[in-house]
């Protein structure tokens, strides 16, 4: 269980979004960038953003939080 100073990294994934002044389109196809077969759809994506108390939410792997770092940091506004 994650302490309450802790960020989930699906919300260190929404700010990363956020900041970098992105749509979630644009955040998807800078994150599926070199994926190939294992990019992920859009309605994956938007899970990762869905609220924890929603079915429709998806845990981020922290793996997969450091990819997005890798792709989208550089495309910040």
């Amino acid at each position: 269980m994650e302490s309450s100073t802790t960020k989930s990294t699906n919300e260190q994934l929404r700010e990363l979004v956020e900041e970098a002044g992105l749509t979630q389109a644009q955040a998807l196809a800078a994150f599926n960038d070199g994926l190939g077969p294992a990019s992920y759809s859009m309605v994956t994506w938007k899970a990762f953003f869905a609220s924890p108390d929603s079915k429709k939410h998806r845990k981020l792997k922290p793996a997969l939080l450091a990819h997005a770092q890798a792709k989208i940091r550089p495309l910040k506004k």
